[in-house]
């Protein structure tokens, strides 16, 4: 059956033709591994499963394009500008810095502080690890 058929029914991408759409309609370069990474980390275009395949919604594949891209600025200062005025008003300043809902959060950078914690405060002592900071 093809869509003239069935109207109703959207037109959805595998992995491969939503990159293709992506750069084709909006200029966004994403490989097929990169969805896919996306789709266990979190940060991606909304999924819809076809039994065990993942697809890709042309109106899902165009929010995470407009979620992605910038409005147009003429110089890095602009951008800066638009960025620092939207954190004051309390919105997110891109999508890559908020992490979705059950993401796994990532700690290191706190594990590396904490071992160079440890090391500043073994400064003189025999052993580095000996000191705790709790």
């Amino acid at each position: 059956m093809s869509l003239e058929h069935a109207p109703h029914r959207a037109r959805r991408f595998r992995r491969k033709e939503a990159c293709d759409y992506l750069r084709d309609e909006h200029g966004v370069c994403r490989s097929p591994r990169t969805l896919a990474k996306l789709a266990v980390l979190g940060g991606g275009p909304v999924m819809i499963y076809e039994n065990r395949f993942p697809t890709y919604t042309p109106a899902a594949l165009d929010d995470y394009a407009k979620a992605i891209l910038s409005a147009p600025v003429h110089n890095t200062a602009e951008r800066r500008r638009m960025l620092a005025t939207s954190n004051a008003a309390g919105s997110v300043a891109s999508p890559k810095s908020e992490k979705p809902a059950g993401a796994p959060a990532s700690n290191r950078l706190q594990e590396f502080a904490h071992i160079g914690k440890r090391w500043l405060a073994s400064e003189g002592t025999a052993e580095w690890g000996a000191a705790d900071d709790s």
